[in-house]
């Protein structure tokens, strides 16, 4: 007896063939088309089932002839059941990216969600459900925008106001009708940027037509030394534009890639300092020398030696043992003062005697460290690096214990994985009692 494969279905089952698929044979880039197709269900069950969604969705895909690359995606919901013997008929219109150009194809796939939950159940009968159609397309004019006449100030101060102003010119054939990005942005010397306006424009600009613009910035301020805010640098006015022809969030407007390069203006501006406070240790006052675990005291002074005043913030000074005159960090320990006043220029104030706990593991050289604002809470750029004074302290290690072990006694043989009893004598020899309680033996 000759044996054949043969199919199983799970129950009766759909055949869904695209009888027709209709459309325009060519098509300009950004352009609505209208499409049409009619499908009949040739199979044998109404599908789908209720259980199944009661609809199904029908698909359309832009296909880029040359590369193989989808393009555009477009998804159709067709309700209710559609019974043996008849069929649907479907005109939808799609509208192509902008900036498209040269061959491409649409793909038509009925079913196209077509799964164990939902869709119509076809068992394997999906080789009709596709239908293609080639499209050739040019590309349609698009708006160019330039932006023109940079203007704003030679130089500004960090934390000011200033206007920038500029024009924003459609040199293209079409109009430009939608929304654009439009941002002012510092560029410092070193190249970095900070954005000091990002906003959209929304409406339309004729074809030759200008618009003329104006925002209100305010110059960032540099918050520590190691930035490069101040200085020469240059304000960039940028316009951004889609990147492709189907932007769903941010710019709509589509400029072709070669009409981008005229999209920024720029003019030089030098950035120049605010008058800021700076803040010094101006006299500390502590012993040369102590023993480890001792409490100290320590008394110091801080003086405004900048130009402008310290107030309207709130700042720490720190008092600490360390073995650098030049720390990194604030350790554990560490005794924190808060100002006593703000500070008018060449104004100071006393501090102390603040009591010092110093480590009981310190030991030799070591400096009183008092570092004014350690919390960096004043902004005084290059000030910062004077906040630090380093006196220097001897410091004498307190006794300590040495433990030492004796009289070890162990048997001369044994049997592997028997137990064996070891006795030693753990003696401190030094010159003062452990400390903690307990401590760790290794046998």
């Amino acid at each position: 007896m000759a044996r054949r494969p043969f199919e199983i279905a799970e129950r009766p089952f759909a055949d869904l063939t695209v009888e027709t698929f209709a459309g325009p044979g060519v098509a300009t880039s950004g352009e609505a088309l209208e499409l049409a197709w009619t499908v009949r269900n040739i199979g044998e069950a109404a599908e789908p089932l209720p259980e199944q969604g009661s609809a199904i969705t029908d698909s359309v895909r832009l296909i880029d002839a040359e590369t193989g690359e989808l393009v555009r995606g477009w998804f159709f919901q067709i309700a209710g059941q559609i019974a043996p013997g008849t069929a649907y008929d479907r005109v939808e219109r799609v509208t192509l990216p902008a900036g498209l150009e040269g061959d491409y194809r649409l793909e038509l796939e009925v079913n196209a969600n077509a799964s164990a939950t939902s869709g119509a159940y076809e068992h394997v009968l999906t080789e009709n459900n596709t239908a293609t159609l080639d499209l050739p397309v040019t590309s349609a004019p698009a708006p160019n925008l330039v932006v023109e006449g940079v203007s704003g100030p030679a130089e500004g101060v960090e934390g000011d106001v200033y206007n920038v102003e500029w024009t924003v010119r459609n040199s293209g054939a079409v109009d430009a009708d939608g929304t654009w990005r439009e941002l002012v942005v510092l560029i410092p010397d070193d190249g970095s940027s900070k954005v000091l306006f990002n906003g959209f424009f929304d409406g339309a600009l004729a074809s030759g037509a200008a618009s003329q613009r104006r925002e209100t910035v305010r110059l960032p301020l540099q918050e520590n030394a190691g930035e490069s805010l101040i200085g020469p640098a240059r304000i960039e006015v940028r316009i951004e534009t889609a990147t492709s022809g189907f932007a769903s969030i941010g710019p709509t407007i589509y400029e072709a890639p070669a009409d981008r390069d005229d999209n920024t203006g720029d003019i030089a501006l030098d950035v120049l300092p605010f008058d800021r406070p700076n803040l010094r240790v101006f006299d500390v006052t502590a012993p040369a020398e102590a023993q480890a675990g001792d409490v100290v005291p320590v008394s110091f002074e801080i003086i405004n030696s900048g130009v402008a005043p310290a107030e309207g913030k709130r700042w720490r000074d720190a008092v600490f043992l360390s073995a650098s005159p030049e720390p990194t960090g604030i350790p554990a320990g560490a005794v924190f003062v808060d100002n006593a006043t703000a500070l008018a220029p060449g104004e100071r104030y006393a501090s102390g005697p603040v009591d010092l706990t110093l480590p009981t593991s310190a030991s030799g050289a070591g400096y009183i460290i008092v570092w004014t604002d350690a919390g960096r809470d004043v902004s005084e750029l290059s000030g910062e690096l004077d906040n630090i004074i380093a006196v220097p302290i001897e410091v004498e290690a307190l006794p300590a214990a040495d433990l030492r072990v004796s009289g070890t006694r162990a048997p001369s043989q044994a049997v592997a994985g028997a137990e064996i009893g070891v006795d030693f004598t753990v003696t401190n020899v030094g010159e003062a009692a452990t400390e903690g309680g307990s401590w760790t033996e290794q046998v």
